[in-house]
């Protein structure tokens, strides 16, 4: 599946399209943008440090193991895909991976950093949406069923609308790999996502427990689509944890966003019903 889209000439040293033309009457731009394709293509071994460096985007500093988590995800093989820019005749191709959308199993495997990645989630629930806490316990517990750890991740900049058929081929290889007797049988899906939402004023963060929480803003647009389908939804911010590794300020109109990570639990019939309306 080809996506085209654009990126910035700063963050990417690839030649610019035939389509585009130079002007020397016109005024110079530092961000010039630059046509691509995308695709999706299979996981390989050398996607290890591009991979890792996007699960550092989810994870930022919590003590969820990444390099761990990437080699679980580069030794699969069976469902996932990375996103590339298209290698056409006589383009050079560097195999940067600018995007991942794979399932890795919390209830069939036993390593060390999905167990960190459950209690990640445990924790910020406790703390946040303590309510919730139970059933997020029973269902990342296995006692409804087994739990894929849905990951969706790509840089802003890659066109929103390669996620459906990246996501449509998933959960197809996923019902391929579990037709093969693979341990890919799953009944939910634990789902992390990146979300900013406005800060309060000062007046108004001295009355926070009156005051109504602006609304949280999906980094992407595929998510609002699951979480219409969740089981259970709740956030937790990550200003303090994202440091250098956020890397400055966002805006969402004329205002500045905190950081925050959503994460959504899905039965597999809502999560196929929400990406096949994508």
């Amino acid at each position: 599946n080809r996506t085209r889209g654009s990126m910035s000439q700063a963050s990417s040293s690839k030649k610019r399209s035939s389509e585009e033309t130079d002007d020397s009457d016109c005024p110079s731009n530092d961000e010039d943008e630059v046509q691509f394709e995308f695709e999706g293509r299979a996981i390989e071994g050398s996607d290890f440090h591009g991979i890792k460096q996007l699960l550092k985007q989810i994870f930022l500093k919590s003590s969820v193991d990444t390099t761990e988590l990437t080699e679980i995800i580069v030794s699969e093989g069976d469902v996932g895909s990375t996103i590339k820019v298209c290698a056409d005749e006589g383009t050079e191709d560097d195999g940067s991976v600018l995007g991942i959308a794979t399932v890795v199993s919390l209830t069939h495997l036993k390593s060390k950093c999905l167990c960190e990645v459950k209690d990640l989630f445990l924790k910020e629930c406790k703390a946040h949406s303590q309510s919730q806490h139970t059933l997020l316990s029973e269902v990342l517990d296995g006692k409804k069923g087994h739990v894929g750890f849905l990951i969706n991740e790509r840089f802003l900049n890659i066109p929103a609308d390669i996620a459906a058929p990246l996501l449509k081929t998933l959960l197809k290889e996923v019902k391929q790999a579990s037709a093969k007797g693979k341990q890919y049988d799953f009944q939910y899906y634990a789902v992390i996502a990146r979300t900013h939402q406005s800060p309060l004023p000062k007046k108004k963060r001295k009355k926070a427990s009156t005051a109504a929480s602006p609304p949280l803003v999906f980094e992407f647009t595929e998510y609002e689509a699951l979480e219409q389908g969740s089981l259970l939804t709740f956030s937790y911010p990550v200003l303090e944890a994202s440091g250098s590794v956020f890397g400055g300020n966002w805006r969402f109109g004329d205002q500045v966003l905190e950081p925050f990570r959503t994460v959504m639990i899905l039965h597999e019939k809502e999560l196929e019903k929400a990406i096949s309306h994508l």
